[in-house]
């Protein structure tokens, strides 16, 4: 978050645009993946709280062969699409386009490998992995005020290439990739569905950066990146602990059968959390004002929606881990109802009070409305299903 900052105090809004703009479509190309990773990713913790360690092996074989189709199919259309914009466009898109592949490419396999840190050793190593990971966060972040955009760019390649290799290096499955049709219709099965909810469910706040590019400029998109960047704080504790938790409820789902228990798990979860949500989202609202104006006065225009994408943040990162229960639960008729409402929720809203009021201010208002009444939408429902739901 600290770097993020920094970047952000070095570049211009224009070209923080510009990086935002191409951030905007990663998530689109996750979908040749076919949902595979997503089932892995349920299945894996599943069949480990269940002692099936042969299937566990066998599933991760078969995923690992998917990714490795997936990241070829990857590399090549980054590479036509730097190629595109090497042509016709000034040097700064094809820089950017290059980056924008890399980074997309190695994603499918570093999402692969973290799918596989799911014991309580592996989470040990996991937590290696990201401490060494701070040091090339820090010690990169001055290739920013030397080289500018592009030092920035530098220094996204570094961290990606070196968080894949510290993943892998410590990758607590060592297994060859192997076809196996029945455990491949398996994971597809489960996979395409969660992949569809995770997908639409993190891809529905590219609604704001969306809106805003059809309703403004890239600039405008630029004068949000304080709005980004405290988001990304304010989900930074939610998506982390959810890495932890999400493989063990499934876990707890494969060995007891006790779906009640996941479901009031994720409540104890989300209580605990509130508190420290609740104190970053007081210390921001008093803060960020002072902060931009001092530090970052180009992005002066981006206060207001900052301080709303605190409050945002606080309702989006508590209602992160019901709807992560309800995804180990595999509720899919249930998700696909809530997904449905939030799509036309979000964008309605977004929409709306763009046009409404000024752009940056407007979209920044409708997320907060939308965000809470998604969060109150998940509550309701969680509660009504655990009143309903005992043990298999």
């Amino acid at each position: 978050m600290i770097s993020n900052i920094l970047v952000i105090y070095w570049i211009s809004p224009k070209l923080m645009g510009l990086w935002n703009s191409f951030m905007i479509f990663i998530s689109y190309i996750y979908i040749i993946q076919m949902g595979i990773i997503n089932g892995f990713s349920r299945e894996l913790p599943f069949f480990f709280g269940a002692k099936k360690f042969n299937i566990v092996n066998r599933i991760s074989s078969i995923t690992l062969l998917v990714v490795n189709y997936s990241t070829i199919v990857s590399i090549v259309a980054s590479l036509l699409l730097t190629l595109y914009f090497f042509l016709f466009f000034e040097p700064i898109y094809f820089y950017s386009s290059f980056v924008f592949g890399l980074l997309a490419s190695i994603q499918f396999y570093n999402n692969y490998l973290l799918s596989t840190y799911r014991s309580s050793d592996a989470f040990d190593k996991l937590t290696n992995v990201f401490t060494i990971q701070i040091f090339f966060v820090f010690i990169t972040i001055f290739l920013v005020p030397l080289i500018g955009y592009e030092g920035n760019l530098v220094r996204l390649s570094i961290i990606g290439l070196t968080q894949l290799l510290f993943l892998h290096y410590y990758r607590p499955l060592k297994v060859k990739p192997l076809w196996n049709l029945k455990l491949f219709k398996h994971l597809f099965h489960v996979g395409s569905r969660l992949f569809i909810f995770n997908y639409v469910y993190w891809l529905i706040p590219t609604f704001v950066r969306i809106i805003i590019l059809q309703l403004g400029t890239t600039l405008h998109v630029g004068l949000y990146s304080p709005a980004i960047a405290v988001n990304t704080l304010m989900m930074l504790l939610p998506t982390t602990l959810s890495q932890y938790f999400y493989p063990k409820m499934s876990a707890q789902l494969g060995k007891s059968k006790s779906t009640k228990a996941v479901l009031e798990y994720s409540f104890v979860v989300m209580k605990k959390m509130f508190y420290i949500l609740f104190a970053i989202t007081l210390i921001g609202l008093f803060s960020l004002s002072f902060f931009i104006k001092t530090f970052l006065p180009d992005y002066i225009n981006g206060i207001f929606p900052a301080q709303l994408a605190v409050i945002s943040g606080l309702f989006s990162g508590l209602g992160l881990s019901l709807y992560t229960a309800l995804i180990s639960l595999k509720k899919f008729k249930l998700l696909s109802i809530l997904l449905l409402l939030k799509a036309l929720l979000f964008y309605s809203m977004i929409y709306f009070f763009g046009l409404k009021y000024s752009l940056l201010y407007g979209v920044s208002i409708g997320l907060l409305i939308s965000e809470t009444l998604f969060f109150a939408i998940l509550v309701s429902c969680a509660l009504i299903n655990l009143k309903k739901i005992d043990v298999k």
